[in-house]
Parts: C-alpha cells; sequence; structure tokens
C-alpha cells in the first residue's frame, strides 16, 4: 500500500517570509557572543531562495471517528477513517529509497523523513524556534562557511514550520510524516507524481508502507453500513490473503449517530 504525499506550498509570499526570518534572526544575534556580523548580511539573505525548498507532506489525527473531522474531510461525512501504526522501521526504509547517501556521515544526507506532532501553542512554538537556533549557533562557531551554514538553518526553520499550526485547529491533533528535500538533492522524475488540483497540477511523492502499518479501518456515517462493511471485507482478503478471523485489519462501524442523507 503506498500513501501520497502533497508538495507544500505555504511559502508564497516570498519576500514577506524572508523578512520575517532576517528579523528574527537579528533580534536573536544580540544573545550570541563571538558572532561575526558582517557574515549575515542582506546579501546572504537575498541569495536564500524559498521556492528551492521542497517538501512533502502527509497529514494524520491521533483522533479517531471523530465528528468535527468526518464533517470536514470527508464528502457529506461518508468515508472511512484508516488507523495507522507507523514506526522507524518506515522512516529507515523510505530515507534509503529517497535519498542514496543515507547510511553515510549524517552531515551529508540530502532527505530527511520526519514524522511528529503539529506544534499549536505559540509559547511551544518559540521554545521550538530557539531550540533551533541555539543548535545552529553552535554549528556557526564551528563552521568555516558562513553562507553554508545559514542555509542549512534556513532549511531547518522553514521544515519547522510544517509542524507549526494556528492554536485554533489544537483540537484535531494533527501529525505529519514530511518529506524535506534539500536544497542540493534533485528528485528524479520518476519519484514525482502529479494529480489535477481546483486550478494547477499538484506534485506529489508516493510512500511504500509496510502490511502491519494499519491496524483497522473505522467506517464512516454511511446509509448502507452492512454492505459497506461487506464489500471493505471483500477488499481486504483479496489485498492481505486472509479471511475477515485472521486478518490483522481490525474493522468496526463509527460509533457516531450522524445522518447527512
Amino acid at each position: 500500500m503506498e500513501i501520497f504525499l502533497q508538495r507544500f506550498n505555504k511559502f508564497n509570499k516570498e519576500e514577506k517570509f524572508i523578512g520575517s526570518f532576517k528579523s528574527a534572526i537579528d533580534r536573536s544575534l544580540s544573545n550570541w557572543k563571538d558572532i561575526n556580523y558582517e557574515n549575515i548580511t542582506d546579501d546572504v539573505f537575498g541569495k536564500l531562495n524559498v521556492n528551492s525548498y521542497r517538501a512533502f507532506v502527509f497529514s494524520l489525527s491521533k483522533k479517531d471517528d471523530d465528528l468535527s473531522q468526518w464533517r470536514s474531510y470527508t464528502k457529506n461525512a461518508l468515508g472511512f477513517s484508516i488507523h495507522f501504526n507507523f514506526n522507524e522501521n518506515l522512516i529507515l526504509d523510505q530515507t534509503k529509497h529517497y535519498d542514496p547517501k543515507s547510511g553515510q556521515d549524517p552531515s551529508l544526507h540530502n532527505c530527511r523523513i520526519l514524522l511528529k506532532e503539529c506544534i499549536y501553542s505559540d509559547e511551544l512554538k518559540q521554545e521550538a524556534f530557539h531550540s533551533l537556533l541555539e543548535h545552529h549557533y553552535k554549528k556557526f562557531k564551528e563552521e568555516s562557511s558562513r553562507g553554508f551554514w545559514l542555509n542549512e538553518l534556513f532549511f531547518d526553520i522553514l521544515t519547522l514550520c510544517l509542524f507549526c499550526k494556528n492554536n485554533s485547529f489544537e483540537a484535531e491533533e494533527e501529525c505529519r510524516i514530511v518529506v524535506s528535500i534539500m536544497y542540493d538533492f534533485h528528485l528524479g522524475e520518476n519519484l514525482i507524481n502529479f494529480k489535477s488540483g481546483n486550478s494547477f497540477l499538484i506534485p506529489y511523492i508516493e510512500l511504500d508502507t509496510v502490511d502491519t502499518s494499519i491496524k483497522g479501518i473505522t467506517i464512516g456515517p454511511t446509509p448502507s453500513a452492512f454492505l459497506s462493511m461487506e464489500s471493505l471485507k471483500i477488499l481486504l482478503q483479496k489485498t492481505t490473503k486472509t479471511n475477515e478471523f485472521s486478518s490483522p485489519i481490525k474493522l468496526r462501524l463509527t460509533k457516531i449517530p450522524y445522518r447527512s442523507w
């Protein structure tokens, strides 16, 4: 089974984002000692390019069988909720697939695959941001190429932003799988697919999941609950080569008495 990760294109106002990034760095510089301020110049920031950052995202939720999510993410609350149980093996296996340098020195890696909970609290966002800055400050003092250090910080902050959401969405308890591509690495044409969006083509990539990643499926509100359950059992028998009694994937109907029909 494959899951589709869609290209994330949140940073559409590039100049505004670059300006915010520079302001945040400048505020932190006052707390850093033994730093050469001349290396942080408008010229360096001008070379940073948001569009060269590539990230693909797959969103999940820790909440199961939730009415607000049936309403928001399905058509007329009709659909299925798939219960995943991802582990480190999935991340390691897919990193090897997308990054030919995987297994070498981590500093040489071109691709990172992350599975993390989204951050909603403004306080936690600030803590994560400052923790990231402190990490790169240590690298700054060790690096001979200051421009390379700044590029790494820039891409790490963009990646961190992918896990930051407005606190209005906190009830969703979202987690994300993010495939982050470093600026010097280009995915082969055979790894990127496209699907039609409302007004433009949407690039996406696929991650292979192991059979044991799926633990269960919940059938959402439907006027044909019995037929839906029987059809799903046939599908699983065909794809997993097991019957409903031996299959590790547990099927159940929603407990929510909601009607959209």
